[in-house]
């Protein structure tokens, strides 16, 4: 009992000091790598001898892919580095893996749904804070200009410049329809458009935003720009990519 004790009061401590952990296995490879350079993950490890089992957990500075190339089960990541002084391993005072993961909080039911969403938005943020780009911006960033009022102009932050364009949701001209050509085929008079819709990724940590611009013309007051990014969600990017942009319409078979 007292070696159980004492592993336990290590996981407080752990928790305390690192955060909320993630199943390994819900992380991509390149966020695993990041993890492990940077002193977040633990390995729960587990034997067993005549069906007695025995687990423990320790922290590692490696990582396994399973037969798919994707991380492995059994690692445990966390948003904050683990304190160098709780980077010890624990002798098999656990029956099984499960008895660790319900220790650092992680187990089944909707309890841990939620405590899941709570710990993969406090890993979301911790990688945002680490990233030089992402740091320096907020969730939402509007940019607005106005012809004859430039001192009250605004812009998005210059740091929005290094973000990289993936995908054009839009494409970049007006299709105006014309008449069809003799054999019945339609055409169309392409006029080029400043409107973007565009997806963007940070080329350092990956997080994903939409960035969107749109004009307006206004007689005897001139124009008004404006310039929109927004901060998405891996769920919400992966929609974006999903969705049919009428590009592809345009080139879908009839």
């Amino acid at each position: 009992m007292a070696g159980r004790r004492m592993s336990e009061t290590l996981v407080e401590e752990i928790l305390t000091a690192a955060g909320a952990p993630v199943e390994g296995n819900t992380l991509s490879v390149q966020d695993m790598q990041l993890a492990v350079q940077e002193g977040r993950v633990l390995e729960i490890y587990y034997w067993s001898t005549f069906g007695e089992g025995a687990a423990s957990f320790g922290f590692v500075d490696s990582f396994g892919l399973d037969n798919n190339g994707k991380v492995a089960p059994k690692y445990l990541v966390f948003p904050r580095p683990i304190p160098v002084h709780l980077r010890r391993n624990r002798s098999s005072d656990w029956e099984k893996p499960e008895d660790i993961e319900a220790a650092f909080g992680i187990g089944a039911g909707e309890s841990d749904s939620k405590r899941l969403n709570a710990a993969k938005a406090e890993h979301d943020r911790a990688r945002l804070q680490r990233c030089s780009i992402c740091s320096q911006l907020s969730d939402y960033e509007r940019g607005f200009q106005k012809i004859t009022r430039e001192e009250e102009d605004t812009f998005l932050p210059p740091v929005a410049e290094r973000l990289e364009v993936v995908a054009d949701l839009t494409p970049g001209a007006i299709r105006l329809p014309m008449a069809r050509t003799e054999d019945g085929a339609e055409q169309f008079l392409e006029i080029p458009s400043s409107r973007l819709l565009q997806l963007k990724l940070c080329p350092e940590c990956g997080t994903a935003y939409l960035y969107r611009t749109d004009y307006e013309f206004l007689p005897m007051f001139g124009t008004e720009d404006e310039q929109e990014l927004t901060r998405l969600t891996d769920a919400q990017a992966a929609a974006c990519l999903a969705a049919p942009t009428p590009e592809a319409d345009k080139d879908a078979p009839a």
